[in-house]
């Protein structure tokens, strides 16, 4: 035996040797209750009422759903005094496809928005604003990879001066997304460029943290990051105000690290009062970009 597996056996045995079996009792753990919702420029309220899931807990379909709270009251107010009760229904467009709706009042920029959600015992509140747009001076497209006609969206816009401003970006792939997806770190702030030209590049992201893309094969994964030839894009992008900024900021940064923003004990800036959540305005705009390679 040479000497190195002599020294790797020996280590193994002493690992084996020390091991010891401890038993940690953990307390019962309590449910509490998650909110996500939002509401964008000229669209109505959308807000999700969940059940938070034990750590150790299963997570499949079935348990997702079992998280779902369906028989909560949840109302949104603006300024002026108008109240929208939101309706529980099914969209099957989103990860989540149980969801409350509003109809009765769309967000307008520099708007103020309070939400109240009544569950058992439970009074829930929030307020949340929707700050002033901006645009994109240029985007263009720059291709990465020739062999497939792909590549990544870069665009360019100038930062107001004088100001704290939070951005967020999305996109949507039409025939591929039934949805609007964050961007691969989609959430920002102009701390280090503020009144200056900032250049942002923009990858697609995923559904979901726990869901990925299935529609290229696994030798080509790292291609679902990027768009191709004939992709018809919908580019979303909005600022927000800081507490709504700090919780994706804080949750993206936990998806980032491969974790579950659901599951992990790592803290996530809230904005709700008497739960977990957020409730956010989206000053956004969206725009409709065409790719079509020519020979």
């Amino acid at each position: 035996m040479s000497f190195y597996k002599y020294i790797i056996l020996i280590s193994a045995v002493l690992l084996i040797s020390c091991q010891k079996e401890i038993d940690v009792e953990l307390p019962p753990y309590s449910s509490k209750i998650i909110v996500e919702g939002w509401i964008d420029y000229d669209d109505y309220a959308t807000v999700f009422v969940t059940r938070s899931s034990d750590y150790f807990a299963p997570l499949n379909e079935e348990a997702l759903m079992d998280m779902i709270i369906t028989d909560a009251v949840v109302v949104v107010e603006d300024l002026q005094g108008v109240i929208d009760t939101l309706k529980l229904g099914f969209d099957e467009t989103l990860s989540f496809p149980l969801r409350y709706k509003g109809d009765k009042i769309k967000g307008e920029y520099g708007g103020v928005y309070n939400l109240r959600i009544f569950h058992e015992e439970y009074i829930i509140t929030a307020t949340t604003t929707i700050p002033q747009p901006f645009e994109f001076d240029t985007i263009y497209y720059v291709e990465q990879f020739p062999e497939h006609r792909m590549g990544f969206l870069r665009m360019k816009f100038t930062d107001r001066a004088g100001e704290n401003n939070y951005y967020r970006i999305f996109s949507m792939v039409l025939g591929k997304h039934s949805n609007f997806r964050p961007a691969l770190n989609s959430t920002f702030d102009d701390r280090l460029f503020d009144g200056q030209e900032m250049i942002y590049e923009l990858y697609q992201g995923q559904a979901s943290n726990i869901i990925s893309p299935d529609y290229y094969q696994d030798s080509l994964h790292y291609l679902k990051y990027y768009f191709g030839d004939g992709d018809t894009i919908l580019l979303k992008y909005a600022t927000m105000d800081y507490d709504h900024y700090k919780f994706w900021y804080t949750a993206e940064w936990i998806i980032n690290a491969g974790d579950n923003p659901f599951l992990s004990p790592a803290p996530i800036h809230s904005n709700i009062d008497g739960a977990m959540g957020v409730w956010g305005g989206y000053a956004s705009r969206i725009d409709t970009l065409y790719l079509r390679y020519v020979e």
